[in-house]
């Protein structure tokens, strides 16, 4: 989700310095909007992904997170900060690993079920 975010931000800074020059048949302007309309997507598709699995506390901050990547220029940079800041602590207990009972069982049996044919190979060798 931060990645896209970061991907759209970017893109849509750089369209805004091709913009500058005054010339939409330019090569990199067009280039620019091309990734400006892919990292859109890219974004599209975060938050859909986000709102899949996700509580509804991580779906809204990565809503606020969707909705402060459009602010330009240097004000729109601290809300951003904050958006990402505030989605990476609602998402932090989603993020964290900490295996459950079950798969702590599953690993003990995998490695109990690949051993034993050794310790049978060496018991009927001897």
């Amino acid at each position: 989700m931060l990645d896209a975010a970061a991907h759209h931000r970017l893109a849509q800074s750089y369209v805004e310095v091709v913009k500058v020059t005054k010339d939409d048949k330019h090569p990199l302007f067009m280039e620019a909007v091309r990734d400006l309309l892919a990292s859109g997507a890219e974004l599209a598709s975060a938050i859909l992904g986000v709102q899949l699995c996700a509580p509804a506390y991580v779906i809204d901050a990565a809503q606020k997170v969707a909705d402060t990547v459009q602010g330009s220029g240097p004000d729109g940079v601290e809300p951003y900060k904050d958006a990402q800041v505030a989605f990476l602590n609602a998402a932090r207990y989603d993020l964290d690993y900490n295996p459950k009972r079950w798969q702590l069982w599953k690993q003990r049996k995998t490695r109990k079920f690949t051993t034993q044919p050794r310790a049978l190979e060496r018991a009927s060798e001897g």
